[in-house]
């Protein structure tokens, strides 16, 4: 990025997208050999690499040739990442843009603070929606306790349908529905509190004790289990096997992982199998590594 800054005069955020959509091209031959051609402007490339894999590129080229970026943007709208173009498509996807004008000493926190968070990380960040969710989540869900092993956000609330199995979080005057791995990392590690039908509340009913949970934690030195991540902070507990595949809270189906890896898993990124602690493989697109490996974590965290 600091080269691209320096010799080729790109601002820090185009950088960052220029960087992201080199890395997507490397999958994505044909759509390089477009851009190559000039068929495709960078401008179209950099939203077309945001749903398309190796399998749905010649579809979604077909679909976006001769269209305006414009026209690029909304055609995508709504698809995520492997949709095809004619796939259905959920608004409640699309992501929206925040736009604000800082003074330089600002801008300069905003590039220090992500250093930072990267070096406590121990691997960048590539999306831009974890950093800021990082950035922001302590002034919305206030921790709990530093204590190691209890660094838990206050709770807030999910409202899952159960005929259609979407959720939906308030978040201020906004009804915000919840992704699907939004809401899969939220039943991971959240507690159930009953129907909104029932005329009596339920009690409520914990995925993990305070005392389990600080053994999970200290079995993985208090920090995220995936090999080379040093978050200690904003952890989570998942389930090596999924509750809704019949999974269960042993300890060897549980490990930490911090919120990023966790939503990696859930968008199908990262695969995580095998038993906790000394039998767990890591397979997929990492942020250390975006080339396909598999690593064993050993009891001490990696």
């Amino acid at each position: 990025m600091d080269y691209l800054e320096r010799e080729h005069g790109i601002a820090a955020r185009t950088a960052l997208d220029r960087i992201r959509v080199a890395r997507e091209l490397r999958d994505l031959i044909v759509l390089e050999s477009e851009l190559e051609e000039g068929t495709f402007q960078i401008c179209h490339v950099r939203e077309l690499v945001r749903v398309m894999t190796p399998e749905t590129e010649a579809a979604w080229i077909e679909a976006a040739r001769g269209k305006t970026v414009n026209q690029v943007q909304q055609m995508i709208a709504g698809h995520r990442k492997g949709d095809g173009p004619d796939d259905p498509t959920d608004p409640d996807l699309r992501r929206r843009r925040i736009v604000a004008e800082v003074r330089p000493t600002t801008l300069g926190m905003y590039r220090q603070a992500r250093i930072n968070i990267e070096a406590k990380l121990g691997h960048s960040i590539e999306d831009e929606d974890d950093l800021w969710q990082i950035f922001l989540r302590p002034h919305v869900e206030p921790e709990v306790s530093t204590e190691p092993g209890e660094s838990r956000p206050a709770q807030i609330w999910i409202i899952k349908c159960l005929e259609c199995k979407r959720g939906w979080q308030d978040c201020g005057d906004v009804h915000a529905e919840l992704s699907a791995e939004e809401l899969a990392c939220a039943e991971c590690d959240g507690d159930q509190c009953g129907s909104l039908d029932d005329e009596k509340p339920r009690r409520k009913r914990k995925t993990f004790s305070s005392k389990k949970r600080k053994k999970i934690m200290a079995r993985h030195n208090n920090r995220c289990a995936v090999p080379g991540c040093r978050a200690t902070r904003d952890i989570d507990i998942h389930h090596i096997v999924h509750l809704e595949d019949g999974g269960t809270d042993d300890d060897w189906n549980c490990l930490p992982t911090c919120r990023p890896h966790h939503r990696m898993h859930h968008r199908g990124e990262l695969l995580i199998t095998g038993r906790a602690p000394d039998q767990i493989k890591f397979e997929g697109r990492t942020d250390n590594d975006l080339r396909a490996h598999v690593s064993t974590a050993m009891a001490a965290g990696g």
